[in-house]
C-alpha cells in the first residue's frame, strides 16, 4: 500500500478486506489482480442485484465484459507505444 500499488478500493466492503483494499497491481502496472471477480458477471443475469435493476441500466455489455474489453484495449495500447 506503501508502494502504490493498491489500485482499487470498495466503497462498501463486502469481505472485510484490509484497508477497503480491492484491487493490488505489480509495480509496472501490467499485473492486476482484482479481489471483486468480475468474472462471474460476463452476463447481466449473473449481477448479484441484476432484477432490481432497471432495464436501461441492463442495456450493453455486462460490467464484467467492460472490465475484460477494457483492461485488453490498454494492454493493446501499450504495445502500440
Amino acid at each position: 500500500e506503501t508502494s502504490g500499488r493498491a489500485c482499487l478500493r470498495y466503497t462498501d466492503n463486502p469481505n472485510g478486506s484490509a484497508r477497503d483494499i480491492a484491487g493490488v497491481c505489480d509495480a509496472t502496472g501490467l499485473v492486476f489482480g482484482l479481489m471483486p471477480h468480475p468474472d462471474r458477471f460476463l452476463a447481466w443475469n449473473r449481477h448479484p442485484f441484476w432484477t432490481r435493476l432497471d432495464p436501461a441500466d441492463r442495456s450493453g455489455l455486462a460490467p464484467g465484459v467492460r472490465m475484460f474489453r477494457s483492461a485488453v484495449e490498454a494492454a493493446h495500447q501499450r504495445t502500440l507505444v
